[in-house]
This record gives structure tokens, C-alpha cells and sequence, in this order.
């Protein structure tokens, strides 16, 4: 008689490294970000002063066409924080760290942008916080070597959907797309 056997491994994180490990494989996997500049951003999310990061797909006339976004609640993050929660366990299903709502966005993304020949360009929006204080926004720009970003004309109504990451409950992936 045959026997099978599962073999299940974990990898625990903190809630803010698991986090970070997104973030940084979204970017580095939809745009040409240096590492210097993507440690510079991952300051923003040490400090909190970031709560969305996008990458955004333009095509030849400069109207965007695609956009991956990845949006942090701090308030949740706090909570789960508060409630003990500060370890996240992911297991296997998790290829190379990276949530599975995350990987198949990118899949998503990637493949549109490759089949449109767009071009891509990633931007943040700052928490409430920064964005109401000129004095911190001044010195959150300067710390992260960030700048206002022009305005994005979309080419068309966009479609798709965000989740959230269940094992990150303060954490949300999107991608939106013009068919």
C-alpha cells in the first residue's frame, strides 16, 4: 500500500518587514527602480509616512493605461499591533515570499504592459498626516528624494479589482486596466 506524506513548511515575519518584502518585489518587478531609491522608499514605510505605492503602465501618447496599486492601513496595522499581532506565518503557497493576490496582479499587469508596449513609472501617496503638514511633506520629499508627480490622464475607464492579503489584513493589492 502507497503512502503519501505533506510536508508543510512556515517562514514568520513581522508585519512591517512582510510588508516591505511586497512593496519591494511589486517595484522591482514592474519598473527599473534602483536599489538605492527603492531603500530610500522603504524609510517611508518604516516611518509610515506612505500609504500607497503605484505603478502606473503610459502608453506612447503619455495617457495611462494600467495601474498596480498596493495600499497600507496603518490603523489596521496598529490594531493588529495592539491585538499581539505583530508575527505573520506564511507558508509554501507563498512562492518566494510573495503573496499570491500580489504575484498574480503582477502576472496581470506585467502581461498587459508587455502586450500594449507601455512603459512604466512608479509614484506614492503620502498618509493624511504628510500630506496635511507642509513642514513634515517638505522634509518627507527631501528624506525619500521624492517630488510632485504630474497629473495622470487616464486613457479610458478603468476596470479591476483590489484584495486584501489575508495573512496581512492591512495590506490591499489592485490592478485596473483599459481593456
Amino acid at each position: 500500500m502507497a503512502a503519501t506524506r505533506t510536508q508543510t513548511r512556515t517562514f514568520t515575519f513581522t508585519r512591517l518587514e512582510l510588508i516591505k518584502m511586497q512593496v519591494s518585489v511589486a517595484l522591482r518587478r514592474t519598473t527599473f527602480i534602483s536599489e538605492d531609491k527603492l531603500q530610500q522608499l522603504l524609510i517611508g514605510l518604516n516611518e509610515k509616512w506612505i500609504e500607497e505605492f503605484s505603478v502606473y503602465a503610459f502608453d506612447h501618447n503619455n495617457l495611462c493605461r494600467a495601474q498596480l496599486v498596493l495600499i497600507m492601513d496603518w490603523k489596521e496595522h496598529t490594531a493588529q499591533l495592539n491585538l499581539g499581532h505583530d508575527d505573520v506565518t506564511i507558508n509554501q503557497k507563498w512562492e518566494n515570499n510573495t503573496a499570491i493576490e500580489l504575484d498574480e496582479s503582477i502576472r496581470l499587469f506585467n502581461g498587459y504592459v508587455n502586450s500594449e508596449s507601455l512603459w512604466t513609472e512608479w509614484r506614492v501617496t503620502y498618509t493624511e498626516a504628510v500630506r496635511s503638514n507642509p513642514a513634515l511633506l517638505d522634509l518627507v520629499r527631501r528624506t525619500l528624494g521624492t517630488h510632485a508627480g504630474d497629473t495622470i490622464t487616464w486613457a479610458g475607464k478603468r476596470e479591476g479589482h483590489d484584495y486584501v492579503i489575508p495573512e496581512l489584513s492591512e495590506m490591499k493589492v489592485g490592478c485596473y486596466i483599459i481593456p
